[in-house]
């Protein structure tokens, strides 16, 4: 989740990982049809810049098994 997604860089470093994979809920994004939550899109981009000063490598999949209801 989002709460410790940051303090979990320092354990990913901590265990040598140079990537991660994680998966972004496009209902999170959108959560109604047109209407974009701005708070989720910049979280990812803070996460993912925040890896990548880390020397993590973002693998993002944007499809996991879940579709917006709308």
């Amino acid at each position: 989740g989002w709460a410790r997604a940051f303090e979990d860089i320092e354990l990913l470093k901590q265990m040598g990982c140079n990537a991660q994979r994680f998966s972004i809920e496009w209902t999170d994004i959108e959560p109604r049809r047109g209407i974009f939550n701005e708070d989720a899109l910049v979280f990812y981009e803070r996460y993912c810049e925040a890896l990548i000063d880390n020397n993590i490598t973002p693998m993002v999949t944007l499809h996991h098994f879940v579709h917006p209801v709308w």
